[in-house]
Order: C-alpha cells, then sequence, then structure tokens
C-alpha cells in the first residue's frame, strides 16, 4: 500500500485552511487504524544501538 502525502512546504493558500493536517488525520483515522500493523521489531534498530552502546560506555 502506498500513502501520498504532501510535501512539508507550506503552499501558499490565502483566506483558505490548510488541508494537509486534514488529510493525514483521515488516513490514520479510515485506513491506518484498521488495516495497518503497528508492530515494530527493536533489534538492530538506531535507538536500540545507541542504547547498548551508551550502556557500556
Amino acid at each position: 500500500m502506498i500513502a501520498a502525502m504532501w510535501q512539508s512546504v507550506k503552499p501558499e493558500w490565502p483566506e483558505k485552511t490548510d488541508i494537509r493536517g486534514i488529510g493525514v488525520a483521515e488516513f490514520i483515522n479510515n485506513w491506518l487504524a484498521e488495516e495497518g500493523e503497528f508492530a515494530v521489531e527493536a533489534k538492530n534498530k538506531l535507538a536500540t544501538t545507541w542504547g547498548s552502546i551508551k550502556q557500556t560506555r
């Protein structure tokens, strides 16, 4: 599944609501919450590796 989101540069929409946040919230509520998987394997991730390095120093 590919989800197209907006770029980080804010477009110029004079007197209109910035719809990027609304679109992302709809994606999370309507698809990701039901279909997505939030399983994260911590092994070999940067934060886990960095934590191990800090513990041994």
